[in-house]
Order: C-alpha cells, then sequence, then structure tokens
C-alpha cells in the first residue's frame, strides 16, 4: 500500500501518517465541521494529483485559478498533449 492508496478519513490519515516517514509532527482531525480551519481562515482548495504510468507523482496543485468556470483566468495543471 502506498500513499496515495488511502482517502482522508481520519483512519486513512493515521495509516498516512504511519507509513510516511516525512510526516513528523502532530497533525489536526477537523472532523465534518472544520471549525478550526474555518477559524484560521482556511478555505477548502480544488488539488490535483497526477501520476505517471509508474504511479510516481508529476503534479500538485490546483486546476486553474476559480471554481467558477466563467471566472478561470489560468489553468494551472499540465495540459496533456
Amino acid at each position: 500500500m502506498g500513499l496515495h492508496d488511502v482517502g482522508d478519513s481520519l483512519a486513512d490519515m493515521k495509516i498516512r501518517a504511519r507509513l510516511s516517514a516525512s510526516i513528523d509532527y502532530p497533525y489536526l482531525y477537523d472532523g465534518e465541521t472544520q471549525t478550526a480551519a474555518m477559524k484560521f481562515g482556511l478555505l477548502p482548495r480544488r488539488i490535483s494529483l497526477f501520476l505517471d504510468q509508474d504511479r510516481k507523482l508529476q503534479y500538485q496543485g490546483g486546476i486553474d485559478d476559480n471554481m467558477t468556470e466563467a471566472l478561470v483566468k489560468s489553468h494551472d495543471a499540465p495540459q496533456r498533449d
């Protein structure tokens, strides 16, 4: 099982933290309400992960600069040829 094989539930995040040597810090599970995130002014963001044929991460980031299609000014994700 790789780190990309788990979801974002609390149980899955515990697996991710256990499997990852790079997570050596505490993290907060904010539950369904995301009360702490809202108090810090954090907003949900769509993030894309592009993996190559060997399942290695090639891109991590936004798809574009706005969730409303009519307001998109830049397409951030790499375009496929």
